[in-house]
């Protein structure tokens, strides 16, 4: 029975702060895509100039 009790208010807690909660993922994943589009910008940028480095050797 105490299982169900801590259930039901553990239910009640998410319920009460779903909009908190939602917002609180949506600005996590908008943080991580962030991250995610940085990174990838500086290994094309890496990529980019070993590029140019190469040109400049063999040109």
């Amino acid at each position: 029975m105490g299982v169900a009790v801590l259930g039901i208010m553990v239910f009640d807690k998410v319920y009460d702060n779903k909009e908190k909660i939602a917002d609180s993922l949506v600005t996590t994943t908008k943080k991580a895509t962030k991250a995610v589009e940085d990174v990838a910008d500086k290994v094309g940028d890496a990529v980019s100039d070993f590029g140019k480095t190469l040109g400049g050797v063999f040109g």
